[in-house]
């Protein structure tokens, strides 16, 4: 008659998982099975099904085993350990899919896998891709992603992407699909875009997410190639220094939500009539004790200065968002008549 240890050195992994999962039941396996996606609640439920009866000893027998594998005083997580544990899970074929899934950047879907790549990696890839392909990408991407990849490519390119944005429709799931094939990603996303974004605001945030410099030169490749273009994006765009013209009670809740050190980094190098204008929202101890930190900051690099511009220009942008602010971008529509 064979023993215990024989009857469980037959057990397969999925079934001795099925035996850990009936035996902690309902209270102490629900976390377990609510990390479990469809195809593994499917083959463990499956499995549990068709055990039958299991005697007290094979479950403490198993238990054990499986206390003793998870209290190892060190363990090593990497691919080939991914491998031996889910190898007994799944299919070959999907075994051999997950595999090839290991070393690619993090993320469900290929747009997320292309936000989690490094960005320098990225921009050598898109630089062999058609220029509408590279649109239709950064149009995918987070804003700050997508400027970072746009700052970085040739003039002409960056000149020739942009154009392609601010006529392009929406996109199909059949321009995806090609996209997607010629990134030779094997995951197919489920997202499409149904309709079509503010070309002119979209490329304004891309803008408005860069640094001076380079911001300023991307519009300036846009004012040479089509100054008409060029001047709605400007109208779109919002930059720190129009924040001179919001209205008393907005600036009061801007001051109120920012952070008076990026403040006074942000004023660094700014014209005295914007300067004084934040003042002006102070108390009068505040803006004098607001005086003396920008005076004990010292020299900055233009770098740091950018930065906290583009730390405030966030907070501001998401007051507007909830409609706790008004901001006039100097468009005929932001006009008030009274």
């Amino acid at each position: 008659m064979p023993s215990e240890r024989d009857r469980i050195d037959q057990f397969s992994g999925i079934e001795k998982a099925a035996v850990v999962l009936l035996a902690l039941g309902e209270t102490y396996g629900g976390p377990i099975w609510s990390q479990l996606d469809d195809d593994e609640i499917r083959l463990l439920s499956q499995t549990i099904a068709g055990l039958g009866n299991v005697p007290g000893g094979i479950i403490d027998s198993v238990l054990i085993e499986f206390a003793q594998k998870s209290s190892a005083p060190a363990m090593l997580g990497d691919t080939m350990r991914v491998q031996s544990l889910i190898r007994g899970v799944l299919s070959d074929e999907r075994l051999e899919h997950v595999a090839a899934e290991l070393g690619a950047p993090k993320g469900r879907t290929i747009w997320q896998k292309i936000q989690n790549m490094p960005v320098d990696v990225l921009i050598n890839h898109l630089k062999l891709e058609h220029p509408q392909s590279i649109a239709v990408i950064l149009m995918k991407l987070k804003n700050a992603h997508a400027a970072r990849i746009l700052a970085e490519l040739d003039d002409d390119l960056a000149l020739e992407v942009m154009n392609r944005i601010l006529v392009m429709e929406s996109v199909s799931r059949e321009v995806l699909e090609i996209v997607e094939s010629s990134l030779k990603d094997s995951f197919i996303s489920s997202l499409s875009q149904g309709s079509r974004r503010d070309a002119h605001k979209y490329i304004a945030d891309l803008l408005n997410s860069l640094d001076t410099d380079s911001g300023e030169r991307l519009m300036y490749l846009l004012r040479v190639s089509n100054e008409f273009t060029s001047e709605k994006i400007r109208r779109a765009m919002f930059t720190f220094d129009d924040l001179i013209n919001i209205d008393a009670m907005s600036a009061q809740v801007i001051v109120r939500s920012i952070d008076k050190t990026e403040l006074a980094k942000a004023l660094k190098g700014s014209s005295q009539g914007l300067k004084d204008f934040f003042l002006n929202q102070m108390t009068g101890r505040g803006a004098a004790r607001f005086r003396e930190d920008m005076q004990a900051l010292g020299p900055l690099r233009l770098k740091d200065v950018d930065e906290a511009r583009q730390n405030i220009l966030r907070v501001v942008k998401k007051l507007e968002e909830t409609g706790e602010i008004i901001l006039s971008r100097g468009g005929e529509d932001d006009l008030i008549l009274v």
